[in-house]
Formats: C-alpha cells, structure tokens, sequence
C-alpha cells in the first residue's frame, strides 16, 4: 500500500467521541476483561496515560514503545484495538499500518491513530 493512501485514511483527528466509538464497537461482542488493546507510541507520558484509562475499562492493555516492539507483540497475539503513534523509532505507524494490511489474522482489528503533531 502506497503511504498516500495511508495518510488518506487516518487523515481523521482523533477526539473523544472516536475513541468512545471504537470503544463501543469493540465492546459490543466482547467481555471487557476479554478484550486486548495495544498501545504503541514512543512517549510513556502518552502510553501510562492511555493505559490508564483503558484499564479503567476492564480491558487488558499491551504497550509497545516503539513499532519494532509493537510487531513483536502483533506476531503473538490478537488485538482487538489498536491505539499507534504515527512517529515512533524503528517502525512508525504508517509501517505498522502497512505490515497489518499484509497480516489477514488482524483484519477484524480497529486502529486509532495517534499523533502529537
């Protein structure tokens, strides 16, 4: 997939409501203690604050500081959602994103993107 079809589709600014969305359509099938969320994204200020809200939630929360180490989770589990940083080392979000179109195991996974820019 080329990077200008990616920026196309995360171009949506994520705000409260979008999150409550997903949020909802993940939780619609699913028991919160049954539903896992990675969160990826190079700030640990951004990653304990998310993930204290998702625990909030009942939900089991992965975090990944950076993309290498968000796959190295995705080729072991199965994520329900997935919060990422566009700008991380070694593998930003667009890549991620990119890599999860090529993996048809994660295909019913929802993604949020997230950026500080």
């Amino acid at each position: 997939m080329v990077r200008q079809e990616l920026v196309g589709r995360v171009r949506r600014v994520l705000d409260a409501r979008r999150l409550k969305q997903a949020s909802e359509h993940v939780s619609e099938t699913k028991e919160p203690s049954d539903i896992r969320v990675l969160v990826a994204d190079d700030d640990p200020a951004v990653r304990n604050l998310l993930k204290h809200h998702l625990d909030r939630q009942g939900w089991r929360v992965y975090l990944a500081e950076d993309g290498e180490k968000a796959v190295r989770l995705l080729e072991k589990e199965v994520f329900d959602l997935a919060l990422l940083d566009i700008f991380m080392p070694f593998r930003s979000g667009f890549d991620l994103l990119e890599w999860l179109g090529k993996n048809p195991h994660h295909s019913s996974m929802k993604v949020i993107i997230l950026t500080a820019q």
